[in-house]
């Protein structure tokens, strides 16, 4: 398709089959009155594919293909740090206060490490903390005018320059 050939990342493609794949368990649902398939049971087992199938393939299997923007030669480190934890905590506490969030844990950050031993600690962010190298590539969610009024975990919309 013309937007794998541009992005290739799949995503929007992924988010429209899950949302065929629900309607139609919800017709199922409606038409048999709930008999074999309860949309209660279709959430715990989404919840599942997404946390023991999904995760892992995010966080091993793509995390290869991803630089890191943390090298041991960049001296920007805390303009790398903020790009990473901004849209990391706009996903979880809301826009209004991820910029306040994010110099919080970059002034805590170089407050312990004093500028020592700071490589040890991204290592420790690297290794600890998977759900900060979530990412895809493509246009933003915002730019997306597929399915109007669908919400996304703010996760899978982190920029990557890959």
């Amino acid at each position: 398709s013309t937007h794998c050939n541009l992005f290739g990342d799949g995503a929007k493609t992924f988010i429209i089959l899950l949302s065929d794949l629900l309607q139609q368990f919800e017709k199922l649902n409606k038409r048999d009155q709930g008999k074999y398939c309860r949309l209660k049971h279709i959430s715990q087992f989404l919840v599942k594919v997404q946390t023991n199938i999904l995760d892992y393939i995010m966080t091993q299997d793509l995390k290869k293909h991803f630089w890191s923007i943390f090298s041991a030669s960049d001296s920007n480190t805390r303009r790398n740090m903020e790009l990473v934890l901004e849209p990391y905590f706009c996903g979880k506490v809301g826009s209004n206060r991820q910029m306040f969030l994010t110099h919080l844990a970059c002034d805590f950050y170089f407050k312990v490490t004093a500028g020592k031993n700071q490589n040890e600690a991204l290592c420790l962010v690297n290794g600890c903390f998977a759900e900060l190298h979530t990412t895809v590539t493509g246009l933003p969610f915002s730019d997306s005018r597929i399915l109007d009024g669908l919400l996304l975990h703010r996760d899978f919309a982190v920029y990557c320059p890959a």
